[in-house]
This record gives C-alpha cells, structure tokens and sequence, in this order.
C-alpha cells in the first residue's frame, strides 16, 4: 500500500501509455502486445502493452 502512494512520486509519469512494437537493430519486429512475463515486465503487459506490474501497483490505492 505504501508503495503503491509513494509510486505518484518516484515512479516514471508515463507508465500508462501504450508501447508500441518491440523492433530489433534492423528494424525488424520482434513481438506485439501483449507482452509475455520477462525481465523488463514482471507481470507482463495488457493487449495495450500497459506494465501489469504498474498498473495494479497504482490500483493498489
């Protein structure tokens, strides 16, 4: 719960907009949302590439 009201503060502003798809250094596409669990998002995205992980951390409140 802390975290979740400390998160406006210290957490990036922009955790609610949506990604677009993930290219590699060729321009190529690698993946579209939703994104599977990984090491840069815990809980994986929604189908509008949102961060899960974030979101139920601002739900939290």
């Amino acid at each position: 719960m802390i975290v979740s009201i400390l998160y406006d503060y210290i957490g990036p502003g922009d955790y609610r907009s949506m990604l677009d798809q993930l290219y590699d250094e060729n321009g190529y596409v690698l993946e579209n949302p939703p994104y599977p669990p990984s090491k840069d998002y815990l809980l994986g995205t929604d189908r509008d590439a949102r961060d899960n992980l974030l979101l139920v951390l601002d739900g939290l409140k």
